[in-house]
This record gives C-alpha cells, sequence and structure tokens, in this order.
C-alpha cells in the first residue's frame, strides 16, 4: 500500500514513508472463496459482542469503504447475516442522504457500521461529523469489479480520494490504535 501512496503526485517520498503500514496493521486478506459475510466473520469473530458495547452517535466500530453508492447498497443487502437485527449501519454516500442530513443523522444516531464511499467519508470525518475512535477495523472493498472492471483503486477519481482519505484519517489512525485494515 506504502508503494502506491508513493505513486501519487501530491505525496512526496518522505511523506510516503511516514505513512507506511506494518503486517500488523493488516488483517488477513479475503480469498475467492469467502463472501463479504464470511470474511466479515474471520477478521470479526467477536461482532455480536462488540455491538452490545456503549457507542456515541457517528462512532461505529467497522468503517466499510466502496467504490460507489450502487455498491455500497449491494454490498450492505450481502452482509445482513453477518450485521445481525441489533447492529445499525450508517449508508455514507452521496446518493441516500444530502450531507447535511448525513451531518445531523450521525450527531444523533448510534451506528455499529459505516459503509460509504472514500469522497463522502472523507467529508464527514473533516467536518468532525463522523468519528474514528471506536472504530476496530477498516475493511477496503479492494477486490470488487464494476460493470467495466474496474476496481475502486483503478478509477482515477476515486483513487485520488481513497488515497487522501487513507493518508489524512485512516492510517493516522490505525498506528495510533489497534485497528486494523481489512482487504475484501
Amino acid at each position: 500500500m506504502a508503494d502506491d501512496l508513493e505513486d501519487e503526485w501530491w505525496l512526496k517520498s518522505s511523506e510516503a514513508e511516514n505513512h507506511e503500514t506494518q503486517d500488523n496493521n493488516f488483517c488477513v486478506c479475503s480469498s475467492p472463496e469467502d463472501t463479504a459475510t464470511s470474511y466479515l466473520r474471520t477478521i470479526l469473530p467477536k461482532w455480536k459482542k462488540l455491538t452490545k458495547s456503549e457507542l456515541p452517535p457517528g462512532s461505529p466500530l467497522l468503517l466499510i469503504i466502496t467504490s460507489s453508492a450502487i455498491r455500497a447498497v449491494q454490498l450492505n443487502r450481502e452482509i445482513q447475516d453477518f450485521k445481525g437485527e441489533e447492529a445499525k449501519c450508517a449508508k455514507l454516500f452521496a446518493k441516500h442522504f444530502k450531507l447535511e442530513e448525513q451531518k445531523k443523522y450521525l450527531a444523533k444516531q448510534i451506528c455499529h457500521m459505516g459503509i460509504g464511499t472514500p469522497n463522502r467519508l472523507q467529508a464527514l470525518l473533516k467536518d468532525n461529523s463522523l468519528h474514528l475512535k471506536n472504530v476496530k477495523t477498516i475493511v477496503v472493498d479492494w477486490n470488487w469489479r464494476d460493470i467495466k472492471s474496474k476496481r475502486l483503486i483503478d478509477i482515477p477519481e476515486i483513487k485520488k480520494d481513497f488515497m487522501m482519505l487513507l493518508q489524512t484519517f485512516l492510517i493516522p489512525h490505525v498506528h495510533n490504535t489497534k485497528c486494523k485494515i481489512g482487504l475484501l
């Protein structure tokens, strides 16, 4: 991942070194046989117990990053079994709510999981509406390909937003906590 960061025109080599991640910052990667639900059960075996903990509004336990709103909705449906009936999921992408509506929602609602696009997640984090304090795992929907066979990292606008999100918020959070990154 540090190599991907270094390739970006806006990130100097010395800055990339500051954002290096270690193997212990990552969960096991998903295998081709894994479904989204089976992968999440592997990396978060105590999910049901975690969802019973007290959480402040706007501070999820799990953050899932997808390439688009359509994929976020699809993935959210796929993981219904994993989430369980008690867990609340915040849908954090442009087609679901306006930014102001999401800010209000996050200010009032407890959400165990957030699923969204890099641009919207970054906007909500910048504005302090979304908080990483309780995030235990960040899952990147890395291997999913759209109708044009492009992954999240293959689409220039999304790649730029994703890299900025990593640099500004996610890697510092992972370095300062026990949070891990998983690649689905």
